[in-house]
């Protein structure tokens, strides 16, 4: 009888910096008294950018509405009124996994019995500029082998051979 198994680890995680725009505090602090009961602006207060340092202003109301800004057509968005930033972010990703198996072979006088499992579990992830909106995904595969051989007498080279498979996500 043989047996054995495995196991390997990997964790590991990636430093990432990099520049990004999103809405301005004040225009969503204006948009929720301006439109109180807009599900785009729930959802900007609800899920604020605050995982982004702040380095300029992009665009004000005036830069996105040059010749209406302060009237319906813009609805009303004051020409002075920051609505776009620009930032940095800054992240930490992380790519965990983890695989291990596990085989058993047997031998018979004519007969042979081989089986083997393995899992392999895979874990990515990291921040998100907005709270709340990170995306952790979690993927596992699961695989068994299985083999039986068998050695008809007196010829050798003669053999029944049998093969079982399978594989799940």
């Amino acid at each position: 009888m043989y047996f054995f198994t495995g196991w390997e680890p990997l964790l590991a995680s990636t430093q990432s910096t990099s520049t990004t725009t999103y809405e301005d505090p004040a225009f969503t602090a204006w948009a929720k008294t301006a439109w109180p009961n807009s599900i785009g602006i729930g959802l900007l207060a609800k899920y604020p950018s605050v995982n982004a340092s702040t380095t300029s202003v992009a665009k004000k109301g005036s830069d996105l509405y040059p010749t209406t800004c302060g009237t319906a057509a813009a609805a009303n968005i004051p020409c002075a009124l920051p609505v776009i930033d620009n930032g940095v972010f800054n992240a930490t990703n992380s790519r965990n996994a983890l695989q291990y198996n596990v085989r058993l072979d047997k031998y018979w006088n004519k007969d042979r019995v081989y089986g083997n499992y393995y899992v392999t579990s895979l874990d990515l992830g990291g921040p998100s500029v907005r709270v709340a909106h990170e995306m952790p995904q979690h993927y596992i595969v699961r695989s068994v082998q299985g083999n039986e051989t068998h050695t008809f007498s007196p010829i050798q080279s003669m053999k029944r051979h049998s093969v079982y498979s399978e594989w799940r996500d």
